[in-house]
């Protein structure tokens, strides 16, 4: 169970970085002046591109280490057994 949070905590790593380069020229939050009549407002408001890709990238990161890493060690207890 250690080794599976352990694996679990390092894909997650590996989506954030893979996010970071993937979103390096862009900002997590824009911000736009809204001129009323009597006021005007600095709005800030966060990037939902960058958001929603980076999570989806972290997602896809934890399924293909964990697929793969099923995958080798199922193939490791098949070789064993037939040994």
């Amino acid at each position: 169970m250690k080794k599976f949070w352990l694996l679990l905590l390092s894909d997650v790593i590996i989506g954030i970085i893979i996010s970071i380069i993937q979103y390096s020229g862009e900002s997590l939050f824009f911000q736009y002046t809204a001129k009323y009549a009597d006021t005007t407002l600095a709005i800030t408001e966060q990037n939902f591109d960058v958001t929603v890709g980076s999570l989806r990238i972290i997602f896809i990161s934890v399924i293909v280490v964990m697929l793969v890493w099923f995958s080798i060690e199922n193939l490791h207890n098949i070789d064993a057994a037939g040994e």
